[in-house]
């Protein structure tokens, strides 16, 4: 091939399959859209969020118990917690 007469023909046939791929891609996404919705019904947006917030609140508890409970256990041991003790 020579590059000087057809500066685009090898970047076309790997744009077209970029796009045969993306296209693919879309069509997975919506059809388990689609079963997902047949199954649970639809989602309002703002209870999903709701949800998203829930674990997440969630997850930063459990955190926070975790990092108080090594300062706590960490003082008993000697390690770098609170200076008084329980």
């Amino acid at each position: 091939m020579d590059v000087m007469r057809e500066p685009g023909r090898s970047i076309s046939r790997d744009i077209a399959r970029g796009e045969a791929v993306e296209h693919e891609l879309v069509a997975f996404v919506s059809r388990q859209h689609d079963r997902r919705v047949v199954d649970e019904g639809e989602r309002p947006a703002e209870a999903s969020w709701m949800e998203s917030e829930r674990r997440h609140d969630v997850g930063r508890r459990e955190a926070m118990r975790a990092a108080w409970a090594l300062s706590i256990t960490g003082a008993r041991q000697g390690g770098t917690g609170p200076s008084w003790s329980p």
